[in-house]
């Protein structure tokens, strides 16, 4: 068995990649309070034909991917505004998910929209939440998903 290296949560990063400057400018989006599965996926399609005697399937498309952010609310943090504009604007941006625990630094960049995003919430004597949904798209590099576009 082989030992795992765990790694710190603390150390992970969301940017919002500004690429209209070189290099690109990076803007850290704050008090992410759950940082969710961000990769690709590919369904199947049946390719079983008469005579087959076990269904047989194939991989088919790469999928962006869409998923849910939880952020702390705070309307004075620029980013989470950066967010509610990219949805009014219909603006794609580009992110990148960093973690910096690790040398070199692990990077992964993908393109998205923000499709919807909440009223902040929360209970009594808890800190307010607000959510947002991204929507994946082709990034750049014509992918889904890039691990470490920088290398």
């Amino acid at each position: 068995m082989s030992d795992v290296q765990a790694q710190d949560s603390r150390y992970i990063e969301l940017l919002i990649l500004d690429k209209s400057t070189s290099p690109a400018e990076e803007t850290k989006i704050g008090g992410i309070t759950d940082m969710p599965n961000v990769g690709p996926s590919k369904e199947t399609a049946e390719d079983t034909t008469i005579g087959d005697k076990v269904r047989s399937r194939k991989m088919t498309m790469e999928d962006p991917p869409n998923f849910t952010l939880t952020l702390l609310w705070d309307p004075n943090e620029s980013p989470q505004g950066m967010l509610e504009d990219a949805y009014h604007n219909e603006t794609k941006l580009d992110l990148l998910v960093r973690f910096n625990d690790v040398s070199p630094a692990e990077e992964w960049e993908m393109k998205c929209l923000t499709t919807s995003y909440g009223t902040p919430y929360g209970g009594v004597g808890s800190l307010l939440n607000q959510d947002f949904s991204l929507q994946g798209l082709p990034n750049d590099y014509g992918e889904a998903v890039t691990h470490n576009p920088s290398s």
